[in-house]
């Protein structure tokens, strides 16, 4: 009986032995797993936190990238109302200047008019032909910074690395 009890015993002991270390082992597997998921984790994390970063610099280079096209539309804008009132600037001296002409070759024709009275109206002739040739180069330069502003801000940008401000 003894005998028997013992033998029982030792085969529980066996068995216990067994899965004690079946269990060992399944630990050591769960272990090995959760480490392996923790580095996943962490792997994860630092990747969404670097996607974070340079999504936060995209916002501020947009940003950045606005500001400077609302400037560049506020420039334009100025420009053009400019160059536009250059060109009426341009065509009322024009006009002045033919209007004058004309009275000039008029009062020519109709009456002799004294070398003094044809000195004072040349003059005013020089002076306003020598505004309307100014009021021409103001045109053509604004027209010409107007067109370079166009084709700069018309030209396609290959990079958003960093504004370069004007």
């Amino acid at each position: 009986l003894k005998s028997a009890l013992l033998d029982e015993a030792v085969g529980l002991h066996q068995k216990l032995e067994t899965r004690l270390v079946a269990l060992e082992e399944g630990m050591s597997w769960k272990d090995a797993q959760l480490e392996e998921m923790a580095r996943r984790n962490n792997d994860a994390f630092e990747a969404w936190r670097r996607a974070s970063e340079d999504l936060a610099e995209a916002c501020q280079d947009r940003d950045a990238w606005r500001e400077r096209a609302n400037r560049l539309e506020e420039e334009f804008c100025i420009l053009h109302a400019t160059t536009l009132d250059r060109i009426a600037e341009g065509g009322r001296l024009r006009q002045q200047v033919a209007e004058l002409q004309q009275a000039l070759v008029q009062a020519e024709q109709s009456a002799p008019t004294s070398p003094v009275f044809r000195e004072d109206h040349q003059g005013t002739v020089q002076q306003l032909t020598q505004q309307l040739k100014e009021a021409n180069q103001r045109t053509t330069f604004l027209e010409e910074a107007l067109q370079a502003r166009t084709l700069a801000n018309a030209a396609p940008r290959t990079t958003l690395d960093e504004p370069d401000m004007v």
